[in-house]
């Protein structure tokens, strides 16, 4: 029979310190562990589920977002730093859509029924529209970023030159 580990669930207390931290400071493992009442170095797994799942929640009710910090804990972000964030989610979506695409098509299509053949091929026809779909838009994207940046730096020199002038 399932028994819960205490009276909330462990992401809702890994939630709470995660809300309490100021930004760019570390949530340490083993400040994670004591609050759950877990090993830091045998239910580090555990912490980290807890983790994943009150950043989660962190970012869809508070607006702020966590980052893994190798060997320590995660660190509450700035606001600014969610735009690399979001590139890291894209490049691995990316990644994850070429996985997808190699899986559906490394199958021999004369050693599945006529039926399977065809949800194979579905499904690889989706998973390359969906791959292709994602590189015009970080396509897009970086073209934008450059133009962004290119008109940044004429508006900083015109204002150096009305400053100077």
């Amino acid at each position: 029979m399932f028994e819960p580990k205490g009276d909330r669930a462990q992401w809702r207390v890994v939630y709470d310190l995660f809300r309490e931290a100021p930004v760019d400071s570390v949530v340490a493992y083993d400040v994670i562990c004591e609050k759950l009442g877990l090993s830091p170095k045998h239910e580090r797994n555990v912490a980290q589920m807890a983790a994943r799942r009150a950043g989660i929640e962190l970012e869809r009710e508070d607006g702020r977002a966590v980052e893994s910090v190798r060997g320590e804990g995660y660190r509450v972000v700035k606001p600014e730093e969610h735009v690399r964030l979001g590139r890291r989610r894209n490049r691995s979506a990316g990644r994850q859509l070429a996985r997808g695409e190699q899986v559906v098509t490394a199958v021999d299509l004369n050693k599945v029924d006529p039926e399977t053949a065809k949800a194979l091929n579905r499904l690889a026809q989706g998973f390359a529209l969906q791959h292709e779909i994602n590189r015009r838009i970080t396509a897009r994207q970086e073209r934008t970023d450059r133009v962004l940046d290119m008109l940044l730096g004429r508006v900083e020199n015109l204002e150096r030159k009305q400053l100077g002038g």
